[in-house]
């Protein structure tokens, strides 16, 4: 069941594809996800905030990556400075959340 979302949502203009993917492992009795989501951008995100992430796919399926409780995805940053040959300069994102529930269905 799609859960609804009632904050402000900021769209993410980035370069190149984005990827996003979701790994299941059983862990103990129960099973945990593991969400990847990697993009390139122009802007740097803020650092205070705890972030959370709405990825939309290709068929309109929109899924919630982390929330303000915990656990919170763990995002890494790398400032990219380009190269001649046309890669472009910006931010390399990569962000992690872990969870029983890593990609939560929901209503934008």
């Amino acid at each position: 069941m799609p859960v609804p979302i009632f904050t402000d949502i900021h769209p993410i203009e980035f370069f190149d594809e984005p990827t996003c993917e979701c790994q299941t492992k059983k862990d103990g009795g129960g099973y945990e996800d593991t969400a990847t989501l990697k993009f390139l951008t122009g802007s740097e995100l803020p650092r205070s905030a705890a972030l959370g992430f709405v990825v939309t796919d290709v068929n309109g399926n929109s899924y919630l990556l982390g929330s303000l409780e915990a656990p919170r995805p763990v995002v890494e940053c790398e400032h990219r400075s380009g190269v001649p040959s046309g890669d472009p300069a910006g931010f390399s994102y990569e962000i992690k959340h872990v969870s029983i529930k890593s990609m939560v269905p929901c209503l934008i």
